[in-house]
């Protein structure tokens, strides 16, 4: 009985660690770029248009306030404690977007 407690600890604790690994890489790679979107590689991100708060038109150029909802890495299924949702940087409340 011991040791098939033991195996399946080893087993659960193999799982957390590769997690852990796989968690870390995702939350390294999108916290630098969370605060940026681009049209072509986040095509399927979940990104939702909160309000447009201004619009001005500077030249030929036309930029508008937007504001977003934050991206967020979804909690775990398995290990909700563990690896709780992770929060992108914030976006500047005061920032223009320019779209052309």
């Amino acid at each position: 009985m011991e040791r098939n407690d033991c195996i399946f600890k080893w087993k659960t604790q193999d799982v957390m660690k590769l997690k852990t690994r796989v968690r870390e890489r995702l939350v390294k790679e999108r916290m630098p770029t969370s605060k940026h979107w681009d049209p072509i590689r986040d095509k399927n991100e979940a990104f939702q248009i909160v309000d447009i708060r201004g619009f001005e038109k500077l030249g030929r150029t036309g930029y508008y306030l937007v504001q977003y909802k934050s991206r967020i890495l979804d909690a775990d299924d398995e290990f909700p404690l563990e690896f709780s949702e992770v929060r992108g940087r914030p976006w500047a409340t005061n920032g223009l977007v320019s779209y052309k």
